[in-house]
């Protein structure tokens, strides 16, 4: 069954961890951080959790949904972001109250994506 950007509550991640692999709703993910060759994924219902691969891994699997990657470190769920805050060090906001820098390199590609999956 093919799922796309129009229904990403349907999307499910599988996650390799220490633990084995937790299967997670997408949704609920608000965002990837990197840690060396693991990823540390921040959820709205669960504890966080430590994957066993590259940040890029994921900033590739999820780019055809509401996913954007911002900086080198991080990985942003557009349905979580509450604000995006512009000026030297920008940066967005995310609905758990996280600040997260947004790269000089990526600024274009964030508010291209931001255009595109909201009203604007």
């Amino acid at each position: 069954m093919e799922t796309s950007i129009a229904n990403p509550q349907k999307m499910k991640l599988c996650i390799s961890s220490v633990k084995g692999v937790q299967v997670v709703d997408i949704q609920s993910l608000i965002y990837i951080e990197a840690s060396s060759n693991y990823s540390h994924l921040f959820f709205t219902d669960r504890p966080r959790i430590c994957a066993s691969k590259p940040v890029h891994t994921y900033a590739t699997l999820l780019e055809d949904s509401n996913f954007v990657r911002v900086h080198k470190s991080f990985v942003v769920n557009l349905d979580h972001v509450t604000a995006y805050v512009k000026g030297a060090g920008s940066n967005v906001l995310m609905t758990d109250g996280k600040a997260i820098d947004v790269a000089r390199s990526k600024r274009e590609v964030l508010m291209r994506r931001m255009r595109e999956y909201f009203k604007y």
